[in-house]
């Protein structure tokens, strides 16, 4: 125990320093990070242009115009979406903490290259999708600890309405998952006064939060015309066919795509979801179901072997194996408070693509909740095996390598960004009339894209920088950066130019 406290806190340091410094080498994104870094980024979030994620695109507005203010809350929340989830965990049991934080930590650590950008890799896409998650773990243990107190309820009501009104104007399929799961907390605190307060308070907060979510320009848009943000938003039904046949498409959209894909997106979903099924059985009185923990691994491979998780059956695989936990967490051996506080944690992650089926979204950026809300339901139902010493040594071992791995790839990928900034800075002290920007080879880069890809967003990009007006931006693609300044002769070939161009709308976010 006395040297128990002092590893725990170097192992937070070392994660903190971590997270921190994969803030730091973070760059913005040419997709609408320097967009939100400029005039229109303010006046899209005060106009709630084109959606009410009112506290999302605050965040966006705030890191993407200040530098320091991405690294001082990126850093940190980055390092917190994980502790966190092990301090839900727990469930205050100190002892447990360290190995739980080991686990959750190598866990988030295991998203693939693709899930990273798309989240960590991009300061607006961390906004919406990173601080929501992060605001939601906050939310639950907000919530724990008012039914723990019960005592002071309309202390807890004012903090947990403003966290609930926050939370709520994020992001949509958030908004309504939030919205069902006040509705149930006001249904069980109508017996209960301790917690009537807060809770109803919860509720209060979700529905002011979803009138300007769900009534605004981008929802409204897509309703009457089935797309909005030139087709970046479809409906993935068609009214026109009735209720029967939307029903189907939805139902359809949300069993075959949105389901199956946090399982496709590597080891990050799939072995939280394993180890969850495995010890949610084995703790309970139906042990030797704990065999069926091994389904999302057969699913993973199959997938791998057949090239995609659209392959005949995979689908339908998938769908099992989000439904095989659920009756082994109900049967537990445990109170039911602990019991349906585990099933919700864990249902959390598929009801939260729910709402997602009434369109075509899908993809990495909308997984990372559910993976994170996996990781968390995985290791509280694991927490007894986590903690034996060789658990925790495996824990340990596993984040040790990939705490290497990223830090390898997040310096090559500051160093391809210093050498632009370089270059930037020289074409604007002498005035150069042409800037050149390397690129670094897709396998390792590990933010959002980086380059203009058409003249709006080279023409932020100069705004951005603050270039001169007047200056052609060439982009050299992939492996241009490890090849400067000597360029292969296929890289400049494919290099793209942009002219000065003004006669133009801003874009929408993405």
């Amino acid at each position: 125990m006395k040297t128990r406290r002092p590893l725990t806190l170097a192992v937070l340091a070392l994660l903190l320093a971590f997270w921190m410094s994969a803030a730091f080498c973070t760059p913005y994104s040419a997709i609408d990070d320097l967009q939100w870094g400029l005039e229109e980024g303010l006046h899209w979030w005060l106009e709630a242009i084109p959606n009410g994620r009112y506290a999302g695109n605050m965040f966006s507005v705030v890191l993407c115009r200040w530098p320091a203010a991405k690294l001082l809350i990126m850093g940190p929340s980055m390092f917190l979406i994980p502790t966190l989830a092990a301090w839900l965990a727990v469930r205050g049991n100190r002892r447990g903490f360290l190995p739980a934080l080991l686990f959750c930590h190598a866990a988030v650590l295991t998203v693939p290259l693709g899930m990273w950008q798309t989240i960590y890799g991009w300061v607006a896409g961390f906004s919406i999708y990173g601080l929501s998650t992060l605001f939601f773990l906050i939310w639950l243990l907000a919530l724990r600890r008012a039914e723990e107190e019960r005592s002071r309820p309309w202390l807890w009501a004012v903090p947990l309405f403003s966290l609930t009104l926050a939370l709520g104007m994020f992001v949509e399929n958030l908004t309504l998952l939030l919205l069902g799961a006040c509705l149930i907390l006001a249904f069980c605190s109508l017996g209960d006064r301790a917690l009537r307060p807060p809770f109803l308070a919860c509720l209060l907060g979700a529905v002011l939060a979803a009138i300007p979510m769900l009534f605004n320009g981008v929802v409204l848009e897509v309703l009457d015309s089935g797309s909005a943000i030139q087709h970046m938003r479809e409906l993935s039904f068609s009214p026109e066919e009735g209720l029967a046949a939307a029903l189907a498409q939805i139902a359809g959209q949300y069993f075959t795509q949105l389901l199956p894909f946090p399982l496709s997106s590597g080891l990050c979903a799939v072995l939280p979801l394993a180890l969850l099924t495995a010890c949610a059985y084995w703790n309970g009185p139906l042990r030797p179901l704990s065999m069926l923990g091994v389904l999302p691994l057969i699913f993973s491979l199959l997938a791998v072997q057949a090239g995609s998780w659209e392959a005949p059956g995979l689908p339908v695989l998938a769908v099992l194996c989000w439904l095989t936990p659920v009756p082994a967490l109900l049967v537990q051996r445990e109170s039911w408070r602990i019991r349906w506080g585990r099933l919700l944690l864990y249902l959390s992650a598929p009801l939260s693509l729910l709402p997602l089926a009434l369109t075509t979204t899908t993809g990495f950026r909308v997984s990372f909740f559910p993976v994170v809300m996996l990781i968390a339901a995985a290791a509280d139902s694991a927490l007894p095996l986590l903690r034996r010493p060789a658990s925790a040594a495996l824990s340990a071992a596993g984040l040790a390598l990939l705490l290497l791995l990223w830090s390898g790839l997040l310096t090559r990928n500051l160093a391809c960004t210093q050498l632009r900034e370089q270059l930037i800075q020289e074409a604007i002290q002498t005035g150069q009339d042409t800037l050149y920007l390397p690129t670094g080879l897709s396998r390792y880069e590990t933010c959002y894209p980086r380059n203009p890809w058409f003249d709006e967003t080279a023409d932020a990009f100069r705004r951005f920088y603050r270039l001169p007006e007047g200056i052609t931006l060439v982009v050299l693609w992939g492996g241009s950066f490890e090849a400067w300044p000597d360029i292969p002769p296929e890289i400049w070939e494919n290099r793209v130019a942009y002219l000065p161009y003004v006669d133009f709308e801003p874009l929408l976010p993405y």
